[in-house]
């Protein structure tokens, strides 16, 4: 038995700072792809970096002091910041569309597609809260 390695361990952590990609399914369960052109398909999917990477702690932190300083917690408020750190931890996507034609993942439409499509948004969730996925060999895709 090795125990804990502080070491290993921050390295592991460091990990979640890389973008994974989280392959989408859609509602009826079966993974999602798209036509890249006639002869390549592609998995849709979104890229994130885990509740342990830089980015998500920086924000969490922001919303730790704002809600210490205003005290102004309350369900809506936990809901709004919790939808803004996944926000903030999406590094783009791929196959996501509208009326085909493919969709920029500015932080906007991010945002809108989390809020309308909340299914997508608990997928990458998931990804976001398994630590694995950021591995070498726990990829999604």
């Amino acid at each position: 038995m090795s125990g804990l390695d502080i070491e290993k361990a921050k390295e592991a952590t460091a990990c979640e700072d890389v973008p994974s990609f989280a392959h989408l399914h859609g509602v009826d369960g079966q993974p999602l792809f798209y036509d890249v052109n006639e002869h390549e398909v592609k998995p849709v999917g979104i890229y994130v970096t885990g509740v342990q990477s830089k980015q998500h702690r920086i924000i969490e932190a922001q919303q730790r002091k704002r809600r210490l300083s205003k005290k102004d917690m309350t369900a809506e408020r936990a809901i709004k910041d919790h939808l803004a750190r996944v926000v903030n931890c999406t590094t783009g996507w791929e196959g996501i569309h509208v009326n085909g034609v493919p969709v920029e993942p500015t932080k906007e439409n991010i945002r809108t597609l989390y809020v309308e499509l909340e299914w997508v948004y608990d997928q990458v969730v998931d990804h976001m809260n398994e630590h694995s996925n950021f591995f070498k060999n726990g990829s999604s895709e």
